[in-house]
C-alpha cells in the first residue's frame, strides 16, 4: 500500500554519506574558527541568545521581534539602529531582529555570480555579518536561508564568526527550492553539517525552523504540524546534539487554535522558542482592520506566554505588510504598538488558559505525538535508517507535507479531506482560503462569471517560491467555477513550468510570486515561449516588485508596467485574472 514510499523508491541515490560521516566533517569545520561575543552578549551580559530568553521568561518579562533586512547591509545596520533607539525612547525595546537575507544568498558563494535577486539583504564577505551583529544591543538572529540551504555551512560559519547565537531556518530545508537548484543531497548533507557545527559551540546555539516556512502551512492538519515539530527535534537534539527552537504564527489565524499550539509545542518542544510570528495571512489592504489584526494576535500571544513561558518573543507586524516593505516609521510604530499593548493588558491577562484552549492544546499534542509515532515506524518498516540524520532529513523532504499527511497523519481515512484524512484539528490555513475563494466568487460581476463558465479555460498553476498560499487560494477559486486546473509546480523555474503547461494543453499559466521575482520570471517565460509556437495566457500576482540596480534606499518599487511589457498580465487581485480569463485569448498551438 505505501510501496511508492518505500527506500528504494525515494533514496535510489548511490553511495549517499552517513550522518556520521557529516557530523564529523562538521566537529572538524567548528575547530577551526572562534566565535566572538556580539554587541548583544556584551550589553545585555548574557553568554547567549538561548540564556538571555531562559531568564526573560523565568521573570516574566516579554521579548519583542522585529525583521530588518533591506539590498545594503549599511543601510540595514543604519536602519536598525535607528529603529532600537526610537522604540527605546518611546519606551519600548527590541530584543531581536530577524535578518532578512535575500534568497539568492542560499547558493554556495560561488554559485552567485549571475542568479536574480529578490528584495532581500545580500552579504558579500564577513564583515558584512559582523556589521549587523554590532548594529544594536538586539540579538542578530540569522533566520532565512543559511541552515537549510546549499549555502548552509558557508552561512552558518560566517553568521557564528559574527557572534550571533541564533541561526535557521529549518524550516525552509523541507519545502524552498532555489531557482534551477535540484541538488537536494547537497541540501540535506550541508544541512547536516551545518547543525554539527552549531553543536559543538561552547555556548546553546538556537537552530531556528520556522514551522510555517516548512509544513505548517501545507498540512491540514495542526497535529501533523505538532508532529513535524517533533520530528525535527529529533533530529536536531537526539541525532546532532544541537538545540531547537520553534517559530510559528504567520498561517495561525484562529485565535483558539494559536493559543492550543502554543501550549501543545511548549511541552512537545520546551525550547527555548525564536519568535512567536505574525498572522501575516489575515493582512490586507485596510490599515485599520490590519491594526486589529496586530491586536488579536499579539494580545493571545502575550496571554499564551503567560501561560506557557516557553522563551519566544512576540512579532508586531507592521501594518501595510501585505502591501510592501515597511519602512522605518512603520516598523518603529508597531515595535510601539507591541510595547504599549503588553503594557496595558499586563493586570488584565488570565492566569490560566480557558478549558476550550487548554483541551484543544491536548488533543494536538496527542495527535502530533501519534503523527510522530506513525512516520517513525512507518519509515522504519519501509526500510529508511531513521537514526541516520541525512537518510531521515532526505527521506522526508522528497516525501513531502502531502504523502507525510496521508499515509502516516491520526486523522481518519475521509475521502473529502484535503489530503484523504479528516484532521484532528484543522489548520487555520483550510479555512481561511475556502472562505476567501467563496467571498471572492459571491463578489463576481455575473459577466465575469459568465465568461468564465462559457470559455471554460484550463489553467496551469505554480509558485515561484514556496510561499503557496496564493497558489492554493487560485486553486480553490477556480475549482469552484468548475474549471480544470494543472498543477504546475512550486518554486517552479519557468522552462519546466512552460513545459507542464504545453504537455496538458493549458489555455493559461497562473503564477503566484513574492518579493522581487515576477519581472525576471516572467521575462524567462517570454524568452522560452518565444522560441516554440505555444502562446498561452500568463497571468502573476503576489509581491510584484523589485530593488532598482543602484538604489540608495534598498526599497523595492512596483514592476507591474516591466511585466506587462513582456506581453504578461499583472494581478493585483484574482478578480484582475478572472476578468482577463473570462475574455479569452491565447494560442496553445
Amino acid at each position: 500500500m505505501l510501496g511508492h514510499l518505500s527506500r528504494e523508491r525515494v533514496l535510489p541515490d548511490a553511495a549517499p554519506p552517513t550522518g556520521s560521516d557529516l557530523i564529523e566533517r562538521g566537529r572538524k569545520r567548528a575547530a577551526s574558527f572562534d566565535i566572538p561575543q556580539s554587541r548583544f552578549q556584551r550589553e545585555r551580559d548574557v553568554k547567549c541568545e538561548a540564556a538571555f530568553k531562559i531568564a526573560m521568561a523565568a521573570a516574566g518579562r516579554p521579548m519583542f521581534h522585529a525583521q530588518a533586512g533591506w539590498r545594503d547591509p549599511e543601510v540595514t545596520a543604519a536602519n536598525m539602529a535607528e529603529i532600537s533607539a526610537r522604540v527605546r525612547e518611546a519606551g519600548g525595546h527590541v530584543d531581536r531582529y530577524g535578518i532578512c537575507l535575500d534568497w539568492s544568498m542560499g547558493y554556495p558563494p560561488d554559485a552567485r555570480g549571475g542568479r536574480n535577486q529578490g528584495t532581500g539583504l545580500v552579504l558579500r564577505s564577513d564583515d558584512d555579518f559582523r556589521l549587523l551583529a554590532e548594529a544594536t544591543d538586539a540579538a542578530a538572529h540569522f533566520g532565512d536561508f543559511v541552515i537549510g540551504m546549499p549555502a548552509a555551512v558557508e552561512n552558518t560559519v560566517a553568521a557564528l564568526r559574527a557572534g550571533s547565537t541564533s541561526i535557521g531556518n529549518l524550516g525552509q530545508y523541507f519545502t524552498f527550492r532555489l531557482p534551477d537548484w535540484d541538488d537536494d543531497a547537497l541540501i540535506a548533507a550541508a544541512t547536516v553539517e551545518a547543525i554539527a557545527i552549531c553543536a559543538v559551540q561552547p555556548v546553546d546555539i538556537i537552530v531556528h525552523s520556522n514551522l510555517d516556512d516548512g509544513f505548517a502551512a501545507r498540512f491540514s492538519d495542526l497535529a501533523c504540524t505538532l508532529g513535524a515539530a517533533l520530528i525535527e527535534r529529533y533530529i536536531v537534539e537526539q541525532l546532532l546534539g544541537a538545540r531547537i527552537g520553534h517559530c510559528y504564527g504567520h498561517t495561525f489565524s484562529g485565535l483558539k487554535e494559536r493559543q492550543a499550539f502554543h501550549l501543545a509545542l511548549s511541552e512537545a518542544s520546551p525550547g527555548p522558542g525564536s519568535m512567536i510570528y505574525g498572522n501575516t495571512t489575515r493582512f490586507g489592504d485596510d490599515d485599520a482592520a490590519n491594526y486589529a489584526v496586530l491586536a488579536s494576535y499579539l494580545g493571545a500571544d502575550m496571554a499564551a506566554l503567560r501561560w506557557a513561558p516557553s522563551g519566544h518573543a512576540v512579532t508586531p507586524i507592521p501594518v501595510t505588510e501585505a502591501r510592501r516593505i515597511p519602512s522605518v516609521d512603520e516598523i518603529v510604530d508597531a515595535q510601539v504598538f507591541a510595547a504599549t499593548l503588553a503594557e496595558r493588558l499586563a493586570d488584565t491577562l488570565p492566569p490560566d488558559p480557558p478549558e476550550a484552549v487548554r483541551s484543544l492544546g491536548v488533543e494536538i499534542a496527542l495527535g502530533g505525538r501519534a503523527f510522530f509515532d506513525n512516520v517513525m515506524n512507518g519509515l522504519g518498516e519501509l526500510g529508511y535508517v531513521t537514526d541516520d540524520p541525512y537518510e531521515l532529513l532526505l527521506a522526508i523532504r522528497r516525501i513531502g507535507a502531502p504523502a507525510l499527511e496521508r499515509a502516516f497523519g491520526p486523522g481518519r481515512a475521509d475521502e473529502r479531506g484535503y489530503y484523504g484524512r479528516a484532521p484532528l484539528v484543522e489548520s487555520s490555513v483550510v479555512g481561511e482560503i475556502s472562505a476567501q475563494a467563496e467571498q471572492i466568487i459571491a463578489g463576481l460581476e455575473p459577466d465575469v462569471a459568465d465568461g468564465i463558465k462559457r470559455r471554460c479555460p484550463k489553467v496551469c498553476i505554480a509558485t515561484t517560491d514556496v510561499h503557496e498560499y496564493g497558489k492554493r487560494l487560485v486553486e480553490q477559486v477556480l475549482a469552484k467555477l468548475g474549471l480544470e486546473t494543472v498543477d504546475g509546480g512550486i518554486g517552479v523555474d519557468a522552462d519546466d513550468l512552460l513545459q507542464t503547461a504545453a504537455d496538458a494543453g493549458a489555455d493559461a499559466i497562473a503564477v503566484s510570486t513574492y518579493n522581487g521575482v515576477a519581472a525576471a520570471f516572467v521575462q524567462q517565460i517570454a524568452g522560452e515561449m518565444a522560441t516554440g509556437p505555444y502562446r498561452p495566457q500568463v497571468f502573476i500576482g503576489g509581491r510584484l516588485n523589485a530593488v532598482p540596480d543602484g538604489t540608495n534606499t534598498g526599497m523595492p518599487v512596483d514592476v507591474a508596467d516591466e511585466i506587462g511589457g513582456t506581453g504578461a498580465i499583472p494581478c493585483a487581485r484574482i478578480e484582475d485574472m478572472l476578468a482577463v480569463l473570462a475574455q479569452g485569448s491565447g494560442d496553445k498551438k
